[in-house]
């Protein structure tokens, strides 16, 4: 809940929200929106202004996506995770327009330097 992020925000210039989760071929996912509401609910109460949330390269139909990701990687295995990537976008447009929040989407993550 909210409430419970209230102290550990106070005195922040920002929140960076680079949440993760699986990536379910039948499982829907709801992570993003709903961790997203309860973090821009806290960043309020705690009168943070600014976040920063990691999503992914896809997560919104753009144009100038690689086929691969547009016809195979999304439909078949990433479907879930980038549809909630992109709500959680949406929301971010629609909702938080008192917070001044970027969103990065990196193509690729590695454990590599």
């Amino acid at each position: 809940d909210a409430g419970s992020l209230v102290s550990g925000l106070s005195g922040v210039d920002a929140v960076l929200s680079a949440l993760g989760s699986r990536a379910g071929i039948w499982t829907p996912c709801t992570l993003y929106t709903d961790t997203m509401a309860v973090i821009a609910t806290a960043m309020r109460q705690a009168g943070v202004k600014r976040i920063v949330s990691v999503t992914a390269w896809g997560a919104k139909d753009e144009e100038g996506l690689p086929w691969i990701i547009s016809w195979v990687m999304k439909p078949l295995f990433l479907r879930h995770v980038l549809k909630n990537m992109g709500e959680m976008e949406d929301y971010l447009a629609e909702s938080c327009q008192d917070l001044n929040y970027t969103v990065v989407r990196p193509p690729q993550l590695t454990n590599s330097p």
